[in-house]
């Protein structure tokens, strides 16, 4: 059985790496590729990291680029997360959007700020209090 608590705390855990994988991938040349070569709104391009915690019910945290421009190239960025179901919580699968019209350079700046940093924080940590506190369980 999850607990929000360890949820929470697998959460905590991994932010560090999260955002180490975040960094990575948008530097990676497969994954600006990927990115070049989508069609405008039509599809994202994703990754994720997935976790290792039995006890926990999250299981990946990642990031979905979509492109919005041909020229010049302006994304959409989002941040994804996946708890699985559990007898105390709904299962949640989603993608929050946090930033639009950023180039790929931008996105690389953007996402080694605080700023970005908390929106991390306040978006996860959100989706984890609505998986296990929803009226609906």
């Amino acid at each position: 059985m999850y607990t929000y608590q360890e949820t929470k705390n697998a959460l905590i855990a991994n932010t560090k790496e999260y955002l180490s994988f975040v960094v990575k991938c948008l530097h990676n040349e497969a994954y600006a590729e990927a990115v070049n070569n989508l069609l405008p709104f039509d599809n994202f391009a994703q990754a994720r990291l997935r976790i290792h915690d039995d006890a926990s019910a999250l299981k990946s945290i990642g990031i979905a680029v979509m492109r919005m421009e041909f020229e010049p190239p302006v994304l959409s960025f989002g941040i994804s997360i996946e708890i699985a179901e559990g007898e105390n919580n709904q299962p949640v699968n989603t993608t929050i959007l946090i930033s639009a019209g950023k180039t790929l350079e931008e996105l690389r700046t953007y996402v080694q700020t605080d700023h970005f940093l908390s929106q991390v924080k306040e978006n996860f940590e959100k989706q984890i209090e609505l998986s296990f506190h929803s009226n609906n369980k």
